[in-house]
This record gives structure tokens, sequence and C-alpha cells, in this order.
């Protein structure tokens, strides 16, 4: 971490911090480790080295939660504490009590759980494998098992519940036509590498325009582009630049860039030759599904939803809203959505944390159960999570968390199968109406149908697991999550 001392620059802060958008540093600003320059250059003076850096920071605060996390001991490993002493010392009591040393025999073998034993791993192998073919990939049986008892789920913002990739929204025109504007913005724009650029170009490709051959060409940091292109001297950027340059602005202007803003749009001016001719709105646009996430957990049984993101409170409000998530914490840094979690679970909440970015590990960390993104996440967040969407299909969550449940009452079953079998066998043993061999034959039985009963979350279509799924994927896919966006 350090403070700018002088040049100029547009950082890109999305991995820290959450925020979508690239910053505009002036003298005296915070810039922290990590932060990637999108255009310009700057000199830093360091306050923060080696192990006080922001990075190393987010790494020390992943350990620290890894380490902390509570360690939920499996029922079946509890009751086979007292379940297999408790065997021996029954035999021995029908032995001292009958002096017949093949009925305590008889009674010893007949009360081995063999079905009690793959009660639980058949499920879980089973569920897992399940998920595996559904593209969610489950750390291991702990982490099932937790998130079978999920009942609060907490979203980053950007990347997660948005693609975290500008799109163009909107052109708004005056006096010109859109192609013309497109094709002024895209000749400022060809060369540059500013993400906005991307954006802008697709956007006039799709549409069919074409791009001026530009004479000259300039950056300004935090500010936009400049280009020349025979007469036409074109400006593409934020109301600053046209105001350095002297573009006057009237009332349309500030009605059109009202209406942007009102909807989350961040935008782009374009002006030749001193005329402002055109607002280019940007937003990010949310990922195909995520629009019925919140109602497919709500029936899976999750009762509380929280956004944690490090972006700015309006834009994260206006997601938020599409989504009905209940409560929203933005502007948070890595620590404090840490702390977030924590407020959740010293309620008695079991905790989903969903994310994507080196920002979200600590959380992910600190989180019951924690879910990143496959395709678009950082390597950071799928090496603290417990469980990764391969494709990035959030419909995929509630499936998971309904799989998770499916999974427990699988296992709740196969144990009363189990111990039912064995007790009612005992208890033939003890009255003397179940032999050795018949014992055994019933016995095995209850070992193949806890098997059979296991295997069915292997059935493709099964009741429970794909609910969640099926919901969340029928809704229309498309809409739009906007973040405030300056050049």
């Amino acid at each position: 971490m350090g403070i700018r001392d002088g040049g100029r620059a547009a950082l890109d802060t999305s991995a820290l911090t959450g925020e979508p958008l690239p910053k505009e540093v002036s003298a005296g600003d915070e810039v922290l480790s990590g932060s990637v320059s999108r255009g310009g250059s700057i000199e830093v003076r360091a306050r923060r080295v080696a192990a006080d850096t922001t990075f190393s920071r987010l790494i020390r605060l992943v350990s620290q939660a890894q380490s902390d996390k509570p360690k939920v001991q499996r029922f079946l490993d509890r009751f086979a504490q007292w379940y297999t002493p408790a065997v021996m010392l029954a035999a021995a009591a029908v032995f001292l009590w009958s002096r017949d040393v093949k009925l305590a025999l008889t009674f010893l073998v007949i009360g081995c759980p063999g079905a009690l034993v793959v009660a639980a791993p058949v499920a879980v192998v089973a569920g897992l494998g399940r998920a595996a073919r559904q593209g969610i990939l489950i750390k291991g049986g702990e982490r099932l098992e937790l998130a079978g008892r999920v009942d609060a789920a907490a979203f980053d913002k950007t990347g997660t519940l948005t693609q975290g990739a500008p799109a163009v929204s909107s052109v708004t025109v005056f006096d010109a036509t859109e192609e013309d504007v497109l094709r002024w913005a895209m000749t400022a724009e060809e060369k540059s590498e500013h993400h906005l650029a991307a954006a802008i170009n697709a956007y006039g490709r799709a549409m069919g325009a074409q791009p001026l051959p530009a004479d000259e060409w300039e950056f300004f940091p935090g500010l936009g582009v400049a280009a020349a292109a025979g007469d036409a001297r074109i400006l593409v950027g934020n109301g600053r630049l046209l105001e350095e340059y002297g573009v006057a602005m009237d009332q349309r202007h500030a009605r059109a860039l009202a209406e942007r803003e009102a909807a989350g749009d961040a935008v782009a001016w374009v002006a030749v030759n001193g005329r402002a001719v055109g607002l280019i709105g940007v937003h990010d646009p949310v990922r195909e599904g995520a629009r019925q996430l919140v109602p497919a957990l709500r029936r899976a049984g999750v009762r509380e939803t929280v956004m944690l993101t490090g972006d700015n409170e309006p834009a994260a409000r206006r997601v938020a809203a599409r989504f009905g998530i209940d409560r929203v914490r933005a502007g948070l840094l890595p620590e404090e959505k840490v702390a977030a979690i924590k407020e959740l679970q010293d309620r008695g909440r079991t905790v989903a944390m969903i994310g994507d970015g080196v920002n979200d590990a600590p959380a992910l960390a600190a989180a019951d159960v924690s879910i990143a993104m496959g395709a678009s996440g950082t390597d950071v967040a799928m090496e603290s999570a417990d469980i990764v969407l391969v494709d990035d299909r959030l419909e995929k969550v509630p499936a998971a968390v309904e799989l998770s449940r499916r999974i427990l009452r699988i296992i709740k079953q196969n144990v009363f199968i189990a111990v039912g079998t064995v007790l009612l066998l005992l208890v033939g043993v003890v009255t003397r109406h179940v032999g050795l061999g018949l014992g055994m034959l019933v016995h095995e039985a209850s070992v193949l149908l806890v098997i059979a009963n296991g295997m069915r979350l292997l059935a493709t279509g099964g009741r429970g697991a794909g609910r969640g799924a099926a919901a969340a994927g029928s809704a229309p896919a498309g809409g739009d999550a906007r973040a405030e966006y300056a050049i």
C-alpha cells in the first residue's frame, strides 16, 4: 500500500475491493498493492511493505479463517463411539445370563453394524457423483453435509451476480445519428486498451458501424481519449474531459445524463469539434439464471440473503433490488466481509458465501460453506471454496443445497434401516427366534437395501436435487445490473 506522489493513471482494484470500474488516482490518494493500471503511469511512495501490504493481508485472512473454521462432527462418528462397545458389553451380558457361548457369539455377529458402516459413505459418494455430473464440484462429504444445513446466503456482486464485463446498454444522440456517434466513438477508442473501448468497439461492430481513419490519438488517464480524423476533432470520455476542452452542455444533455444515472448506467460522452453529439450508457449485465436465484434458494430452505460487496452502495442496492436480496453491505474491504460473515454466524446462521475474486477469498474461507465460480473465478477464490460451479451457472447453487438436504435425508433413512434391522434381529436372537443363518441373511439384505437407497441419488431427474435448478433455469435470460462508471 502506498500514496500517489506523481503521474496520472486509472487503476483497476476489482480483484481487491470488488469495485468493477477503474478509478482515477490524484495526488495524495491511497494506492492498494495489487492494483492494475488501465492507462497512464504513476509514482507511488510505499507506506506498507511485505507482510503489511493489502495482498499479504488477504493471504493472512484466508489462512486464519480456514484454521478457525468449525469442524462438524459427523453423527455416525459420535454414534460409533458408544455403539460398538455397547454391543460387545451386551454380548458379554448375554453370555453371563444364558451361559450359552453360541447365543452370545450369534448376538455379537448379528450386532455387527455392517449396514450402519455404509449408511453414510454410499450416500455421500453417490451425491458427490451426481453433483459432479451437474457441474458442481464439492470438496468432500463434510462440506456436503454443511451445505444441507445452510439457512443464510451471502453474495458478492461483481463477477458473481453480474458478469463483471461492461457492455453498452444505450446510445443517446444529439443532432446526429446513432451510426455517426458510434463511428466517432470507435475512431477515438480504436487504439485504446481501456476496457470501455472494448465494450464500445464490440457494440459498434455489432451495429455495423465502421471507425474512421484517425490521424492523431491521445489518451488522458481517468478522463478519456481524443482523436483527429480529417476535419473532426473527437473526444470520448467523462464530463471532466469535455469541461477541460470547453464543450458546451445544455438542458438536453443534463436530462439525458440524469436518466442514465437513474438507470444505474455509467456514461461516456462523445463530442466532435466542440459539440456534444452523443451519450453512451454502459452497464454490467447480470448472469443468466441469476434472476430466479433468490426465490429458488428460499424454496431450498435459505431464510436470509445478504450482498457483501466492495462496490458503491447505490449500484449495489440496484442489483439487490432486482434479485430480491434482503440486505446490502456495500463499500466493504475483505476484512469487513469476514466480519459480516461472522455476525451472521453469531446469530446462529449456517452461512454460504458465493464469490469469485481475490477479495472474496477471506470471506469464502470464513463461511460455513463457500461457493466459487469455476470459469471466471480467481485461483485464490477456488482454492478457498468448498464448492466450485464449473460453468458459473448460479442456478446450480440452490440445486447444490437441495441435493445436500436430500443426501442428509437418505443418510438418516439408512441409519434408521440399519439400526432398526439390527435391533429387531438382536431381540429375535435373545428370544431364540432368530438363528445365525437367518440373522446373517436378513443382516446382509439390510446392507443391500441401504446401498440401493443411497444409489437412488445417481438417478437422473431425481426429486429435490434438480428442483431448484429447474426453477432457476426457467427464468428468462438477460436483464441487466448497472454500475457506476468513470473513464
